[in-house]
């Protein structure tokens, strides 16, 4: 089983014979494993404000806004926030349908939906080892390798540190796998390089701190998410994209 790490999603290669593991560990990715945890029935994806102005105007009390503003504010529309200081106070979200609009984020799934790949795995630090636990297990089962596929910043063009440190992490998760289910594991050069990260900094607070995306956590007075988020293997949720609906938007429920 071959490993890769595309470390933005222009990074991809036409390689469909993957299953992908899709980071936006700051914090996207995050938020939408945080709001299964509660209990969500759904994330819809969508980089459109418009399309939230629609949606919310449908008064439907089963459907919530996550959205922010430039200023990491919280959108006036919204319900509240990608923030998960925000999220961990929300109450139950059991048959709720929450619209999330995020940039690097949308961007990055479609562009793997668009180049063919059927199996995407929402991943973070969170969720680090189920989520390489159950891409290896479907890789195998297909006779597939894994991609880890980074968000990325400014529209999914320039490399971050908070989701490289992110992959190689569950890289060596799948790495463990393999070895736990007597799977040859293949590491590439882009897994390599990731990898050496994770020598460069004390922990993953210490990485995530050092990133362009947590000087922005910073700015936005969102400090304590970096934290939030650099919790490593603290829950088994593993969302995965269901395709796109009728609407355009992207749909992620639990796979597991």
């Amino acid at each position: 089983m071959e490993f890769y790490v595309s470390f933005i999603p222009q990074d991809l290669k036409h390689n469909f014979s993957s299953v992908c593991i899709f980071i936006d560990v700051l914090r996207a990715s995050s938020s939408i494993v945080s709001l299964f945890d509660k209990g969500c029935k759904e994330v819809l994806l969508t980089d459109s404000e418009e399309k939230l102005v629609e949606i919310k105007n449908r008064n439907n009390s089963k459907v919530l806004i996550c959205s922010e503003n430039l200023l990491g504010e919280r959108l006036d529309i919204a319900d509240f926030s990608p923030s998960l200081i925000e999220i961990n106070v929300l109450g139950d979200l059991t048959d709720t349908t929450v619209v999330m609009k995020t940039t690097n984020g949308t961007a990055g799934i479609h562009k793997l939906i668009e180049q063919g790949f059927e199996h995407i795995f929402i991943g973070s630090m969170m969720n680090s080892k189920q989520v390489a636990t159950e891409a290896v297990s479907l890789a195998a089962e297909l006779g597939f390798g894994i991609n880890v596929v980074c968000a990325g910043r400014n529209n999914g063009k320039t490399y971050t540190i908070d989701d490289i440190y992110c992959a190689a992490k569950i890289v060596q998760y799948a790495k463990d796998a393999t070895r736990n289910n007597n799977i040859e594991a293949k590491t590439t050069d882009s897994v390599i390089i990731a990898e050496k990260l994770l020598a460069s900094y004390l922990d993953i607070a210490t990485a995530f701190e050092a990133s362009a995306s947590g000087n922005t956590m910073r700015k936005i007075n969102c400090h304590q998410d970096i934290a939030l988020c650099a919790r490593d293997n603290i829950t088994k949720t593993v969302p995965k994209v269901a395709g796109i609906n009728d609407e355009g938007l992207i749909v992620i429920k639990v796979f597991s």
